[in-house]
Formats: structure tokens, sequence, C-alpha cells
């Protein structure tokens, strides 16, 4: 039985085959408390047997959870597949709630990520220069003694969102033929972000990749979105491995340590985009020679002096 006191913003989850890893995520949920919940269910593929069985037993574990005071499921009767599976579960979830926390099934929360992203989705609910609120924070910790979160491009491994927000969704990413919506992108993200992301965009909007994910990113990105970024990560990614539809090879950055992240949430001096941590970030996951690759005075503006000082000294040995 859960005992904790009932947690009261609503909270989506998507799942598809994976019971252990459902089962990991749902028993955070009923240790935070979580008392509103909703799960999004994609149906299994034709001609994989062992597949079926596998949904059916997350079917099972949600039916037999019985912690929440509310618990509404959608199923599909067949496979939709990454990008209409989890757009369609995501869609049914902001008809009915006008802001919500959003979980799949292999992003385990630490037992701080709800409380901050109840509190991030109150702050920042009037406020139309914020769009999504994460739980990741890709590097483990960024300047943690400075404030308790920052802004960014932000990443969907755990996050939240407003109905306002999610409205705007570019998911057949019709926009991107907008020389005006291209170049409102490429000025958010700035050299790392778009170098980042673009070709990625464009796999998308050509019907290359089955996901959802970057065209949420684009909607953000081309609408000036920022998300809202903890100072410590709050999300450990435990779904890497064969099984996975993208992330087959286990490295970094999964099952990421999750910290702690205590009221009272102390903000950011400044409402803008965090350039030092993005710089940090591609370092860390293309090294640093492909940042400084991009030197030039519009990335020396980008991302700040001090960042750019930081990324012209060769790492020590």
């Amino acid at each position: 039985m859960n005992n904790a006191p009932p947690f009261g913003s609503p909270v989506l989850l998507v799942a598809f085959n994976r019971p252990e890893s459902t089962r990991r995520v749902l028993e955070a949920l009923a240790t935070a408390g979580v008392n509103r919940l909703y799960v999004s269910l994609d149906g299994p593929r034709e001609g994989r047997p062992d597949e079926a069985a596998r949904c059916a037993e997350v079917v099972d574990l949600i039916e037999n959870e019985v912690w929440a005071d509310q618990v509404i499921m959608r199923r599909s009767p067949h496979n939709l597949g990454c990008r209409d599976g989890v757009t369609a579960g995501l869609d049914w979830f902001f008809e009915l709630e006008t802001e919500g926390i959003v979980l799949e099934d292999d992003c385990l929360p630490g037992e701080d990520f709800l409380p901050f992203c109840g509190q991030m989705l109150a702050r920042y609910r009037d406020d139309h220069r914020i769009w999504q609120v994460s739980g990741t924070n890709l590097l483990g910790s960024w300047r943690p003694s400075r404030s308790d979160y920052f802004f960014g491009e932000g990443s969907i491994w755990g996050w939240a969102t407003w109905r306002r927000a999610w409205s705007h969704r570019d998911i057949d990413m019709q926009r991107w033929g907008d020389q005006q919506a291209r170049d409102r992108a490429r000025q958010f993200l700035g050299p790392i972000g778009w170098r980042s992301l673009a070709d990625n965009y464009a796999s998308v909007a050509a019907g290359e990749i089955d996901t959802w994910d970057y065209q949420w990113s684009w909607t953000r990105a081309s609408s000036n979105g920022l998300s809202v970024i903890p100072a410590r990560n709050l999300i450990s990614n435990i779904g890497f491995g064969p099984d996975a539809t993208h992330t087959v090879r286990k490295r970094w950055p999964a099952e990421m340590p999750t910290a702690s992240l205590k009221p009272p949430l102390r903000a950011p001096a400044r409402l803008r985009f965090d350039r030092g941590f993005q710089a940090a970030l591609m370092a860390r996951s293309d090294g640093v020679a492909a940042v400084r690759s991009l030197g030039s005075r519009a990335l020396r503006r980008t991302i700040g002096r001090s960042a750019w000082e930081q990324l012209r000294t060769p790492p020590s040995s």
C-alpha cells in the first residue's frame, strides 16, 4: 500500500512492450503518491507473438495497480509505431488535461522529479516563453550553486508541458518548408544546437525516421519555446539495450544517477537560453574539438566569453 501524500499533477505513462521497466516506473509513481494516472499503450506488431505476450503483461500490470485514485487507460488495438502511437497518447492526454507530466516506460524518475515538474508547471503556467519542463540533465549537474534550474532546448526523458504549448505540435513537419520558421529555429538553437539537430529535422520531414520527439523539438525551436532544465539530473533512462526502439547500445547517457533538488527552488537571475550548458553538453557528447571547430565571433557571442575561453583551453590529460 502506498502511504505517500497524494501528488496533485496528472501523469501520463506511455508504454508498449517492456513489462519490467514499466513495473519499475509504476513503483516510483506509487512511491511518489501519484493519484491521477493516465496510461497510453501501443499494440503489438503483427507477426510477433512474443511481443503480444509482453504487451499483455504490461496491460496486466496497469490493471492490477490500485494505488492511484484515478487510473485511465487508453489501448491501441494494433501497433501505431513510435510517431503515431506516442502522439496519439499525448493528444488524448492534453484533450483531457490542461497540463501534466509525461513519462515513457524507460524513464525512471528520481524522488524529486515529480515535485520539480509540479512546481515549474505552476510557476510558468502563464509564461508563454516557456514550453516545456525537462527532468533530465545530461551533464548530471550544471552550476547548481547558481540556481536550481536554467533554460535551454531540453530533453523529453521525463518532461511536462501545458495544453497551450502542445496544441502547436508540428508532427508532420509542415512548417519545415517555411524559411522564416527555419531561421527562427536556427537563431533559437544557435550554431551548436542547429548543427546537432538540423539533419534530424530534415530526415523526419522527409519521412525517414519514425519518431515524434524531433518534431516536438522542432516545434519548440521554431516558436522560440524554452525548456526548464534542472541543475541536477532527475531521470534515469533504463531503456538502453537490444529491445529498445532507438537506444539499442548501452552507453552514456544510459542509467545516469539521479540527485536531490529540494525546495525552495532558486530561479536563475535571467530568463534566457543557457549557451554555456549547450556548449558543455556538445563537448561531452561530440568532443571538445567538435565545439572548437565551430569557432567564430558568432559562436563566441552565442555561448558567452567565459564558456568560449574554457573551450579554447585544451583539456588536461
